[in-house]
């Protein structure tokens, strides 16, 4: 197997909603369904052993604010859920829960990736200072590239899993730290790892070696400097 990457274009990704909210928490974590239905009685418990389950409404009695069913992400109250599902059918969970506090059956697999690559997007084409407390000791760059696999034969290969994924250069700016012991570092975080890593940077922060750096988005160009010393720019 082996792994390539390229740049990517800076085409902006067009949002299916008016606003693009791009992290958990500036999104509304709607479910499908709050609380039990109640027993049923008589000849209608035959209703239970059918291989599909009915529901008549979106909230029932026993435990009345209890995510019961799949649980989505919104946008607004009236746009559907990043995963495609009708905000019709949706109803917020009242108490405000965090998407993370959700357990993870109750979690739209679709809606989390959806939110994950809407979350990407900022990082398309971005730069930051790097801090340790109150000191600045570097210069962040972030971009995104795209990585595949290649498999089969020499003579038919083919490239498969094809996907953006957020490569960083970081370019030390004291002599020397403690944190940062190389002039510059760089890596790309892989699959797997990049609902967590965005989860840091939309906190400013930075983790690295055990080290939880501080960041200073910059813009405009600011970020054409950070990107031209990191060879990015022609």
């Amino acid at each position: 197997m082996v792994e390539q990457r390229a740049p990517c274009s800076n085409a902006a990704q067009q949002p299916r909603c008016d606003h693009e909210p791009v992290t958990e928490e500036s999104l509304i974590v709607s479910t499908e369904r709050l609380g039990w239905p109640p027993p049923r009685h008589g000849w209608r418990r035959i209703l239970d052993v059918l291989p599909w389950e009915s529901q008549t409404r979106m909230v029932y009695e026993i435990n009345s604010a209890e995510p019961t069913a799949t649980c989505h992400l919104q946008p607004s109250p009236e746009c559907e859920a990043l995963c495609g599902f009708p905000w019709e059918n949706l109803i917020e969970i009242p108490d405000g829960r965090t998407w993370r506090a959700l357990d993870d059956w109750l979690r739209c697999d679709l809606c989390e990736d959806a939110c994950a690559d809407r979350a990407l997007q900022r990082y398309r084409r971005a730069a930051a200072t790097v801090y340790d407390g109150e000191e600045p000791v570097g210069r962040l760059g972030v971009r995104l590239v795209v990585w595949w696999e290649e498999l089969g034969p020499f003579w038919r290969r083919r490239r498969e899993n094809v996907g953006e994924l957020p490569e960083w250069g970081l370019l030390r700016t004291t002599p020397e730290h403690p944190a940062l012991p190389y002039e510059f570092e760089d890596g790309v975080i892989q699959d797997e790892q990049v609902a967590q890593e965005l989860r840091a940077w939309a906190a400013d922060t930075f983790p690295l070696r055990g080290t939880t750096l501080r960041l200073q988005w910059l813009n405009g160009d600011e970020v054409d400097s950070v990107h031209r010393e990191l060879g990015w720019m022609e």
